[in-house]
């Protein structure tokens, strides 16, 4: 099987747009709402022992608190990266 790919000819397509850097965006409430709502509610309970139904439950309440946290924390990342 192994004979019937082609050899490649020079520089596969597909690294020569690679780079060594990425960028972290902020997120939005509305993602987060959506990743929420996405939650396995079969997987295990969390380290703080917080059912996932419950964050599930609480999306509403919870999201503006998350959302704030993660770009801050986003935000930081970026401040130390450069």
């Amino acid at each position: 099987m192994a004979e019937k790919i082609p050899a490649p000819n020079g520089k596969p397509e597909h690294t020569a747009t690679l780079c060594s850097s990425f960028y972290l965006y902020e997120t939005s409430e509305e993602e987060v709402v959506r990743l929420i709502g996405n939650l396995s509610e079969g997987k295990a309970i969390n380290e703080n022992y917080i059912p996932t139904k419950i964050i599930k439950l609480a999306k509403y309440v919870v999201t503006p608190i998350l959302t704030r946290i993660f770009n801050k924390c986003i935000m930081k990342v970026s401040i130390l990266i450069v």
